[in-house]
């Protein structure tokens, strides 16, 4: 069975690798774990400017869930409306999450800080 497994693995990569735009998903999933995750920049930003780790954690938490009902929605959703359909339902979705994240920081009650306000003479960032 393993070998299988593992033939039908390396089957599925070959098959993906002959499509047109293999290296275009690549490039584009790259950005999205590189760019638009939560990363150490993003994380050293929110505390810069005083979020508490419960609302980072929480909202990285919610990111990685939607994420992973994006991952499971997208085999059914194909068998349904077609790979067309489902692809213009994501982009939907996204345009729609990214307005989101738009109007929250036009709604904020301060602008955000990119330096921070306290004495970074003592080495600490100006996180203690």
């Amino acid at each position: 069975i393993r070998n299988t497994a593992i033939a039908s693995y390396f089957g599925n990569v070959k098959i993906f690798f002959s499509q047109d735009v293999a290296i275009i998903g690549i490039c584009l999933s790259l950005v999205y774990l590189t760019v638009l995750g939560f990363s150490s920049i993003t994380v050293g930003y929110l505390r810069l400017n005083n979020v508490k780790d419960l609302y980072i954690a929480i909202a990285m938490a919610a990111g990685a869930c939607f994420g992973v009902l994006g991952t499971m929605c997208y085999a059914p959703f194909t068998k349904k409306f077609g790979v067309s359909a489902s692809g213009g339902l994501g982009a939907v979705t996204l345009a729609l999450s990214y307005g989101v994240c738009i109007v929250s920081v036009g709604y904020s009650q301060r602008p955000p800080q990119v330096y921070p306000s306290t004495d970074v003479t003592d080495g600490s960032c100006g996180m203690k």
